[in-house]
């Protein structure tokens, strides 16, 4: 009477390394009753994947004697002896027990295969709950970091200057806004207000903020002749807001003439030539003093010139001498320093330095678009000293121009959202 075997498990690193464990152990025969992809280790369940097998060892036959007696008959007076049946030899299997087993062995690792699937997706499941687990916590730990570290920097200012906390509240809204931090608590000790409420506060801030601040007129609507040039650094969009100055000054009724120098970028040409080819605008190409000279003169008729120049960066020296040649007084009336808003203050300070030499009259901003932060357009009246001309939000032409105005810059500079700037 056989008794039933115990179950066993086997782990191992690979399907076949684990089979052979169960053979190794329990022999050839072994009855596999299950196997499955597990997690063996590793942080919050990932870890290595194992493959393990539950088998038994098959039950041992019985040893029965052959009791069988032959069956002796006669026939035609002979004997016939009839054998008993064949004893079956123990651990030899037929072409049956072989088939059976490999069918077996093949529903086993089909089993597994779909096993393993499973196990495999749970654990991609798992993993990118666990990434967006992961993700979630940085985002709240670093909101709650960045408003702890505005509690801080609001109770260090408000030692240091001893200021109530409304004002002490505006000057970091000023200072998270790109503002430079000493020009933002003398922009809010400047106003005229003694309150410790934070919408008095900024009223009174908003009023000397548009006191301060200096436009110039648009050239569309400033009388007179004027020739002028539009300098800055790479990239910053001069070529696209020269177009859409002469489309404004078109619309104001004004003869408009362009001129560019800049034949070093590929294209640039082709670029402004196609804007004065949709306006029915006349455009002139120079390269060297006496060519711009020449150019404005042969536009004689234009009440409006617009020169555009090379972008040049801020250290390159020996480019802006030059540049400082072609755009003589003599023939130049004033020149624009075109900048993109969200520069930080260091660059503002480097890059006015550096295009100073060329005689900068006016600031234009262009990318208002781009830009969450608008302090470099309030420190830059302080840095330059100069008045701001135009305010350009895009791309289209000439939508997104617009002349500078202290309300419009107020506005950005102390609304706390996007919304209405």
């Amino acid at each position: 009477m056989s008794t039933a075997a115990a179950k066993k498990i086997y782990r191992a690193d690979s399907l076949s390394t684990a089979l052979a464990e169960v053979r190794k152990e329990l022999g050839p025969d072994a009855i596999i009753l299950s196997a499955k992809e597990v997690q063996q280790g590793g942080i919050m369940g990932i870890g290595k994947s194992r493959v393990e097998i539950c088998a038994v060892k098959p039950p041992r036959e019985s040893k029965v004697a052959n009791t069988t007696k032959p069956v002796v008959r006669k026939n035609n007076g002979l004997k016939a002896v009839r054998s008993a049946p064949k004893a079956k030899v123990p651990g030899r299997r037929t072409r049956n027990d072989l088939k059976n087993e490999v069918l077996r062995l093949r529903s086993t690792i089909g089993q597994m295969r779909e096993e393993v699937k499973a196990a495999r997706l749970e654990s991609m499941q798992h993993r990118d709950n666990t990434e967006a687990l992961v993700s979630r916590l940085n985002l709240e730990i670093g909101s709650a970091s960045s408003a702890l570290r505005n509690v801080l920097a609001e109770a260090r200012l408000a030692r240091r200057t001893g200021l109530p906390d409304a004002q002490v509240s505006v000057i970091r809204q000023l200072v998270d806004n790109g503002v430079e931090p000493g020009i933002a608590e003398a922009t809010v000790r400047g106003s005229l207000q003694n309150a410790d409420d934070v919408y008095l506060v900024r009223r009174a801030v908003a009023e000397f903020l548009m006191a301060q601040i200096r436009v110039s007129p648009s050239i569309e609507n400033s009388p007179g002749r004027h020739v002028v040039a539009f300098v800055g650094p790479t990239g910053v969009g001069k070529t696209t807001t020269i177009a859409k100055v002469a489309a404004a000054c078109m619309v104001a009724g004004r003869r408009v003439g362009m001129v560019t120098t800049d034949t070093y970028r590929i294209a640039a040409v082709d670029q402004l030539r196609c804007y004065a080819d949709l306006m029915g605008l006349r455009l002139e190409v120079a390269n060297s003093p006496q060519g711009v000279r020449d150019a404005v003169n042969r536009l004689n008729r234009c009440s409006v010139i617009l020169v555009d120049t090379a972008g040049r960066s801020p250290r390159a020296s020996v480019e802006i001498d030059k540049l400082s040649g072609m755009l003589s007084r003599a023939w130049i009336s004033e020149t624009h320093l075109v900048l993109s808003a969200g520069m930080g203050p260091m660059d503002l300070r480097y890059t006015y330095n550096s295009f100073k030499r060329v005689g900068i009259d006016k600031v234009d901003w262009t990318k208002l678009d781009e830009s969450s932060i608008f302090g470099s357009i309030y420190n830059a009246q302080f840095v330059t000293q100069r008045p701001i001309g135009y305010l350009c939000a895009g791309q289209r032409v000439p939508e997104d121009l617009e002349a500078a105005t202290p309300e419009r810059i107020t506005r950005l500079l102390l609304v706390t959202n996007g919304e209405g700037r």
